[in-house]
């Protein structure tokens, strides 16, 4: 939901979406939707899924293909007043990182 559409709810509305709307409900709602989408998965492959992983050299090509993005968006945040676009571009790159080691 946009700031806009939030503060132009009645204060009682935002009062109950803000009570249930809770880090302990988040992480309960998306282990279910996990689960469920796993399920799912497993019901439409029939138990056939073969995992497959991106060789490094491609993980690396994609990575560098699509540097003009990152650096378009680190502008555009910029432009729009968040100067901190850099800095947490690098931290999301940081994490991916230790992903892929």
């Amino acid at each position: 939901m946009n700031k806009a559409k939030w503060d132009s709810l009645p204060k009682d509305i935002q009062d109950a979406i803000t009570k249930v709307n809770t880090l302990e409900n988040a992480k309960l709602l998306s282990r279910s939707w996990e689960e469920k989408a796993t399920q799912d998965l497993f019901q439409v492959s029939k138990g056939k899924l073969e995992s497959y992983v991106l060789p490094e050299s491609e993980v690396q090509r994609l990575y560098d293909i699509s540097k003009p993005l990152r650096e378009e968006w680190v502008k555009k945040m910029n432009a729009a007043g968040k100067t901190d676009a850099a800095k947490i571009l690098n931290r999301i790159e940081e994490l991916i990182q230790q992903t892929r080691k």
